[in-house]
């Protein structure tokens, strides 16, 4: 009797013993790191950087890197990795920062393998190369446009919101730009109208740039086109605008100097000559605009002038050897 006890206890405590050991071997030590990434990361159409995290599962710590990327169509659009290695008893963020430029409409999709002390995996990454949303570039505005307009389409299955801003090279708002509508929201399949005024009134003659900046939202992805602006700001009264002396321009210097001789030492002197002079000048854009217009004109004043050059070099020859000013 007491053996068969005896039996039946050291059974029981041997099938404790038994099971217990198998419970232990089937959880993880905690201090055993165990590596834990997500399948597949997708940066969509307008991310330029996406992030992922590396995270320690298991216990201790986690020495992790990532190793060379396995592009499925073109490579190179991956542009950057943060970081591509390290150490973690928790979690580090990575940050992959995307590239579309130079690469043709569709999905791309590469493997990134992620090696550690708790084990390996492999990420997808992929991105999609999409129509632009705006339908233009570049504005050119010239000396004399003073509005234009360009479009924003919303070629997805879902709704776009946007809004837009003009910005100088310091990312400051340009005074001299209007934008209408300066912001809206696209149903799918739908397109709208922006208009672009600017106003030169106020601004010295010159050339100016800015950048309108269309910030498009579709969910939780945010992405920025731009549109390059341009105008010219004309000098509408350029100091001594001479339509005569401009019809000799590739004559040389000299010959530019004896008219302006001519017209300051002589002509101004008399009050015939000082009036022709003011008629002159009155009507020298419709002289300019006539040269431009007809170049025969402009050759057959640029002859007459050669023609009494010597006459009117002997006149204003005193005033030959100091130059004048423009």
């Amino acid at each position: 009797m007491i053996k068969k006890i005896l039996f039946h206890f050291f059974t029981i405590a041997l099938l404790t013993c038994l099971l217990f050991n198998a419970v232990a071997t089937a959880q993880p030590s905690p201090y055993i790191p165990s590596l834990s990434v997500p399948l597949f990361v997708d940066a969509g159409s307008l991310l330029s950087q996406v992030s992922f995290q590396i995270a320690n599962a298991g216990g201790g710590t986690l020495s992790w890197s990532i190793g060379d990327i396995a592009y499925k169509q073109a490579g190179g659009w991956i542009s950057a990795i943060e970081p591509r290695s390290g150490t973690t008893q928790k979690a580090t963020t990575v940050t992959i920062s995307i590239t579309r430029e130079g690469f043709a409409r569709g999905i791309y999709t590469a493997t990134m393998p992620v090696f550690s002390n708790g084990g390996n995996a492999q990420v997808t990454v992929s991105m999609e190369v999409a129509p632009p949303f705006v339908n233009t570039s570049h504005l050119e505005f010239g000396e004399t446009l003073s509005s234009m307009a360009f479009a924003i389409k919303n070629y997805t299955q879902s709704p776009l919101f946007w809004h837009a801003a003009c910005v100088d090279a310091d990312n400051k708002t340009v005074a001299w730009v209007t934008l209408s509508p300066p912001q809206g929201e696209l149903s799918a399949g739908d397109n709208q109208s922006v208009s672009v005024s600017v106003d030169r009134n106020g601004l010295e003659p010159g050339q100016y740039t800015a950048t309108v900046k269309v910030t498009i939202s579709i969910g939780d992805n945010q992405g920025v086109e731009q549109v390059a602006i341009s105008m010219t700001v004309p000098d509408t009264n350029p100091p001594d605008q001479c339509p005569i002396a401009l019809a000799l321009a590739s004559e040389g210097q000299r010959n530019l100097l004896t008219l302006r001789a001519f017209r300051d030492q002589v002509l101004a002197r008399t009050a015939w000559g000082a009036a022709g002079i003011r008629w002159y000048y009155c009507h020298r854009q419709e002289l300019f605009d006539a040269f431009n217009r007809y170049p025969a004109l402009k050759k057959f004043a640029a002859h007459l002038v050669r023609c009494i050059l010597p006459l009117l070099q002997t006149t204003s020859a005193a005033a030959l050897p100091t130059p004048l000013s423009q």
